[in-house]
């Protein structure tokens, strides 16, 4: 009898090109001829930013709520929460991200504003749940949260006593707020896989408003708000997390939240490993493949890639990347990846469900072959 080799498919979400779900039916779609050689088991993966709820729901199931809310630049959206056992499960991303935004450019970076997280967390309330976990990857805004607490009771006010407009922009012209936020007793929980601080050079605004769309003079300015914000949350709550790893996540939403509601920080990565017991599942297997939109150094640095290819290199497993562009000119072996293909080149600049199918089929049946 014939062994058939274990492959373990970890689908991450491209951004702009497809959701884990959607990697995953394209790769299965590819790869049926060889189901008679290789034994597959597929896992939506995620790291706190986009698909994290889809990879949540596949593991624990529970029930989808939906709702419309108030989008990163004021038209609605329709986004959706998970609630399992007492806990209520919210993505940052499929609310106020950067699949939410036509065009990201200066004015999203300055413009946009999370006061739909806010509405979702309210409409979380009414179910009375104990715990609360947000998944923060993925923002286009940079508000530090304020357009969340917003909706929560935390009004934000002018040296002229107008409220002040939800967006990073606006940071700057806040003089004093009003604290109006009553919740009930809820454990809150902040899942991403950015350790920045809110300020400075490693702070969100300099690490991440360029890629939202941001200029330089956009990016002063978002610090800038930033600090006077900062300044204000901590004279009312008396704690300052300005310099707290993961206080820069989605724009410095983690900042916010872990002031105003004491949310707790961890690993977004970390925390759907447990839940499938990923060590476990990778020494099952003879080969791991996972998938990201752009591949670099950065996704070395806690993102769902970089994690996955540490498991792989501490338990002497193969690793395959599939994604739309890799940013890799050499030496990535030594990061515990063993191969990479990107989809995308650029006269090719958009994958469509097709060459990522064949992808996967092309790489499956080269390692088959290797092993035979």
């Amino acid at each position: 009898m014939v062994h058939k080799l274990n492959i373990l498919f970890l689908a991450n979400a491209f951004k702009n090109h497809f959701t884990s779900l959607e990697v995953i039916k394209s790769i299965k779609h590819g790869v049926t001829c060889l189901n008679d050689t290789v034994d597959f088991r597929f896992i939506p993966i995620a790291d706190g930013g986009d698909s994290s709820l889809a990879s949540i729901k596949n593991c624990l199931g529970g029930k989808i709520m939906n709702l419309e809310v108030i989008g990163p630049i004021n038209h609605k959206v329709t986004t959706s929460y998970l609630l399992h056992n007492n806990i209520a499960y919210i993505e940052l991303a499929s609310i106020c991200g950067m699949s939410k935004v036509n065009k990201i450019n200066s004015y999203t970076a300055l413009y946009s504003h999370t006061y739909g997280l806010g509405q979702v967390i309210c409409d979380t309330i009414k179910y009375r749940p104990k715990k609360i976990i947000i998944n923060l990857g993925g923002s286009i805004s940079t508000d530090g949260g304020s357009g969340a607490l917003s909706a929560l009771g935390l009004e934000f006010y002018d040296r002229h006593n107008n409220r002040v407009n939800h967006g990073g922009c606006y940071l700057r012209d806040i003089n004093f707020l009003v604290n109006d936020v009553f919740l009930p007793r809820i454990d809150f929980v902040i899942a991403c896989d950015v350790t920045n601080p809110l300020l400075g050079k490693h702070g969100t605004a300099q690490v991440f408003a360029a890629q939202k769309g941001a200029s330089l003079d956009d990016i002063n300015i978002l610090e800038l708000g930033l600090k006077n914000y900062a300044k204000l949350l901590v004279h009312e709550y008396k704690i300052d997390f300005t310099q707290s790893p993961g206080a820069g996540a989605a724009g410095g939403t983690g900042f916010g939240l872990m002031t105003a509601l004491k949310a707790e920080y961890v690993s977004g990565f970390d925390y759907i490993a447990d839940l499938y017991n990923l060590d476990a599942l990778i020494q099952e297997s003879d080969l791991v493949i996972t998938t990201e939109g752009v591949v670099d150094y950065q996704s070395m640095n806690g993102k769902a890639t970089g994690q996955i290819a540490k498991l792989c290199q501490k338990l002497e497993k193969d690793l395959y990347i599939i994604c739309a562009y890799n940013h890799f000119t050499d030496n990535y072996e030594q990061l515990g990846i063993s191969a990479i293909h990107a989809l995308c080149t650029k006269s090719k600049p958009i994958a469509d469900f097709n060459d990522l199918a064949m992808a996967g089929y092309n790489l499956i049946s080269q390692y088959v072959q290797s092993k035979s």
